[in-house]
């Protein structure tokens, strides 16, 4: 068992990295997020503006 939330995985809290700009938890099982819709989309804004806001102060 994986302490605390999970993917199934991986742990949210391990997920962490010192110093990142931005963390979201995805509610989905490890082998099927990168297939999500909403994923992509934040993937995409995210390498475009830096931010999952969908209205970045640029």
């Amino acid at each position: 068992m994986i302490p605390g939330r999970s993917d199934g995985k991986v742990s949210v809290e391990s997920a962490k990295v010192e110093g990142m700009k931005a963390f979201k938890v995805i509610h989905a099982a490890h082998p099927v997020i990168m297939n999500q819709p909403g994923v992509i989309k934040d993937v995409v804004q995210f390498l475009k503006f830096g931010s999952f806001d969908a209205n970045p102060s640029i």
